[in-house]
C-alpha cells in the first residue's frame, strides 16, 4: 500500500516543471544582461544554459522510475536499468554545471583577489573530481546489461545509494565555502551602509541552495540505510531534492545578473515610471521606489593605494555594471597575494 504522504509522480512532475521553468527565466536574464554588457557570448554563460538543459532532461526521466509498473508486460530489468543509467549520467551533469557557473562570476567579478580567484578554481576542479567520479561510479554499476537479474538490480540501488552519499557530503562542504567566499570581499567595499546590505542580500541567496545540499545530504544517508532494497518514497523524495537543489543553484548563479537587469532595464522602462506614478498619485512616498536617474548619479570617489591605480574611481550605484561594481572596488581594498 502506497504511503500516503510520499510524494506522487503527479506532484514531482508539477514541482519539477515550474522549478525548471524558474530557472529558465533567470539564465535567459543572465545571458541576456551579459551580452549586453559585454558584446560576447561567455563561457559560463553557455555553462548555464547547459544546466538548465540536463534540469529540464532529468524531469522526465525521475518520472518515469516513479510510474514505471515493473509487472507490466515489456517492462524488462534491462529497461528498468537504462532508465536508472540515464538518470544517473542526466543528473550528475545537472548538479555538477548548476555550481560552476557561479565560481566562474566570482573569478569575474572578484578576480584581482588571488586568494579568492584560487579558491574558486580549486572548487571548480574539486567539484569535477567527486562529481565525476561519483556518477562514474555509479553508472559502471547501473549501466544495461542484457545479463542481470534482481540481484544485480539491488546492488546498483546500493551502490548509487552509497555513491550519494559521498558526493552529498563534499557539496555540502562546497556549497557552504562558496556561500562565505565573497564574503570579505564585499566587506571590504567602502559603500555606503544600505548599499553594501543589499549586495550581501544579493549573494547570501546561496544559503538557499547550501540548505537544499543539507537536505539532499540527509536523504541520502536515508537511502543508503534503507539497503538493497530501498524505499521507494525516500527515493522519490531525493529526486526532487536533487532537482531542487540543481535549479536554485542555477537561480543563484543568475541572481546578480538579475538583480543588473532590474535597476538598469526595468525601473527606467515606460511600464515601471507609469506604476510608480500611479502609487505615487495614490499617496504612496515616491522615495519608497528606486529612481534609476538619481540613483546613478550618486558616485563614490576612492583613492588608489597602489601606482597602479593612482586614480579616481567612481562607482555606479545597484548594479549598473555589476562586475566594475565589484572589481574595481576589490582591486582598491585588496592587494593581490
Amino acid at each position: 500500500m502506497a504511503d500516503s504522504n510520499a510524494l506522487t509522480p503527479e506532484t514531482f512532475l508539477g514541482l519539477g516543471i515550474s522549478l525548471t521553468i524558474l530557472a529558465g527565466v533567470f539564465v535567459v536574464i543572465r545571458n541576456v544582461v551579459d551580452i549586453l554588457k559585454t558584446k560576447k557570448f561567455l563561457i559560463e554563460d553557455a555553462v548555464a544554459i547547459s544546466a538548465a538543459a540536463a534540469l529540464a532532461a532529468s524531469i522526465p526521466l525521475n518520472y518515469l522510475t516513479m510510474v514505471v509498473d515493473y509487472a507490466a508486460p515489456g517492462v524488462t530489468i534491462f529497461y528498468v536499468t537504462q532508465i536508472a543509467f540515464a538518470v544517473i549520467l542526466v543528473q550528475g551533469y545537472s548538479l555538477w554545471s548548476a555550481k560552476i557557473p557561479i565560481l566562474m562570476l566570482y573569478v569575474r567579478l572578484f578576480g584581482v583577489n588571488n586568494k579568492l580567484r584560487y579558491t574558486a578554481y580549486s572548487l571548480i576542479l574539486a567539484n569535477t573530481i567527486i562529481l565525476g567520479s561519483g556518477t562514474t561510479f555509479s553508472a559502471a554499476n547501473c549501466g544495461p546489461k542484457r545479463s542481470i537479474d534482481v540481484v544485480v538490480l539491488a546492488k546498483c540501488a546500493d551502490r548509487s545509494a552509497l555513491s550519494g552519499v559521498v558526493q552529498a557530503s563534499f557539496t555540502v562542504v562546497i556549497d557552504l565555502i562558496i556561500l562565505i567566499l565573497p564574503l570579505p570581499t564585499l566587506a571590504s567595499l567602502r559603500l555606503p551602509k544600505g548599499r553594501k546590505v543589499g549586495l550581501f542580500v544579493v549573494f547570501l541567496t546561496g544559503i538557499f541552495a547550501f540548505a537544499a545540499s543539507v537536505v539532499n545530504f540527509y536523504l541520502r544517508i536515508l537511502m543508503y540505510t534503507k539497503g538493497q532494497y530501498p524505499d521507494f518514497a525516500i527515493w522519490n523524495a531525493g529526486a526532487i531534492c536533487n532537482v531542487i537543489e540543481s535549479s536554485i543553484a542555477i537561480i543563484v548563479g543568475c541572481v546578480p545578473a538579475a538583480w543588473a537587469f532590474w535597476t538598469n532595464y526595468v525601473t527606467s522602462s515606460a511600464v515601471y515610471t507609469r506604476i510608480r506614478s500611479g502609487f505615487s498619485s495614490l499617496g504612496v512616498s515616491a522615495k519608497t521606489w528606486p529612481n534609476r536617474s538619481t540613483k546613478n548619479n550618486s558616485r563614490v570617489t576612492q583613492k588608489a593605494g597602489s601606482t597602479a591605480s593612482q586614480q579616481q574611481i567612481y562607482v555606479t550605484s545597484e548594479f549598473r555594471s555589476y562586475e566594475e561594481h565589484y572589481k574595481m572596488q576589490s582591486q582598491e581594498r585588496v592587494r593581490p597575494v
